[in-house]
């Protein structure tokens, strides 16, 4: 066989080989190295695990739930250790979430402020006189007294009062008028005892109110309270009342020249009305461990019509009035007292004097002062104001709505 013969036929036998390799190929999923020309099979890898790597799985899985479950406690904690009024965000707290309401507007918004010597908290209507607070001498006070003598009009009497700095009866001068009105419409209402009447014997006879004492003088009231039997009925001197010209000792001057107490049927009509002039009541026997004074049914105080009708509202003595006042109508955070009158509607507020000279109060736009009392007011309008020191430290502002 020559050499060309032999070549084809090797050809001829590589191709059919080659062929058929390539056939095998593609039919069995086989490859072919050209290196090495070994056949080799191509294998699919499938995941077989064990029970050891379950149980790793199943550890693996527990640790991470339990980190969330940390983190997840933590920022709870912080939430809930928020003060009061801050929010949060963590909407599967159960912790209730406080929220900040907007503030409401203050009462006095659009007031102005306006300054008042400090040192004026000893004077006024509202001072408080009594064995814990003592009225100090000298004050402005006296220059508003008046003198009573020639001024009655026929509705009362003067007792005799004799004093070495004045002589008759005085009394602040801001509260005649209304004292004048109180004395006729008592009259009016008791035309039986008061007034002109017939005695027993047929004569023309005439019981009177008396104003029996008003303003004394330190001195004077020391002399009292020297010669008093009872002292209860009595204040020391610098702590009674009368030292401000407010106070009044009522009595009964009879036809006989008598000067007796009020009748049951005067007193009763003093005790239910005298507020509506601004006067109170001002010693009970109920009220004894407040004010220091047994029951003395003679001696009415006048602190001016909104006030008294607020004490006799709420049944309160001028000491009790005074403290409540000082802790629930504060300054002008606190909401105001309001009391209705016969001649108006009133907010009532206290202020703590500054211990600088001034002290600031805040009032309506263009309020007027009312220097007297809104008893001697003829029309009382909207914006009207006043001001009365305490006398323990602050100042009562009142004002007309």
């Amino acid at each position: 066989m020559n050499t060309d013969d032999n070549r084809n036929r090797y050809n001829t036998m590589s191709g059919t080989q080659n062929t058929r390799t390539t056939q095998t190929s593609t039919d069995m999923g086989r490859t072919y190295t050209q290196q090495t020309g070994m056949i080799k099979k191509k294998r699919k890898r499938r995941f077989k695990p064990t029970k050891e790597g379950m149980i790793a799985l199943g550890e693996l899985f527990l640790i991470i739930v339990a980190v969330f479950l940390v983190i997840f406690l933590v920022i709870k904690g912080i939430t809930s250790s928020k003060k009061p009024g801050e929010t949060t965000s963590d909407s599967t707290s159960t912790v209730p979430v406080q929220t900040t309401e907007a503030p409401k507007p203050k009462w006095n918004a659009g007031y102005i402020s306006l300054g008042i010597a400090s040192s004026g908290k000893g004077e006024g209507n509202l001072v408080l006189v009594n064995n814990d607070h003592e009225f100090m001498f000298p004050s402005k006070m006296t220059s508003k007294l008046t003198e009573l003598y020639g001024k009655t009009e026929g509705l009362f009497v003067l007792g005799r009062y004799e004093d070495a700095s004045r002589r008759g009866v005085y009394l602040n001068s801001g509260m005649l008028p209304n004292l004048r009105k109180m004395c006729e419409a008592m009259i009016a209402a008791n035309k039986e005892t008061l007034g002109p009447y017939k005695d027993k014997d047929g004569k023309d006879a005439l019981d009177m109110i008396m104003i029996a004492s008003g303003f004394r003088s330190k001195d004077y009231q020391q002399n009292l309270f020297d010669d008093a039997d009872d002292t209860s009925f009595v204040a020391k001197a610098g702590c009674s009342e009368h030292h401000t010209g407010l106070a009044i000792d009522i009595k009964i001057f009879t036809a006989k020249k008598a000067t007796v107490d009020l009748r049951a049927g005067e007193y009763e009509w003093i005790t239910e009305n005298c507020h509506k002039y601004g006067f109170i009541r001002r010693y009970q026997p109920e009220k004894l461990d407040k004010t220091g004074i047994s029951n003395e049914e003679w001696h009415f105080r006048f602190v001016d019509i909104p006030h008294a009708y607020a004490m006799k509202n709420a049944d309160l003595c001028l000491e009790e009035y005074m403290a409540m006042l000082k802790s629930q109508h504060n300054n002008t955070e606190d909401t105001p007292y309001e009391v209705s009158t016969d001649i108006g509607d009133f907010l009532i507020y206290y202020v703590p004097a500054d211990v600088a000279d001034i002290t600031y109060i805040t009032v309506p736009q263009g309020a007027k002062l009312v220097s007297g009392s809104f008893a001697a007011e003829q029309n009382v309008t909207s914006g009207m104001y006043t001001v009365s020191g305490t006398n323990e430290g602050g100042f009562i502002v009142t004002i007309a709505k």
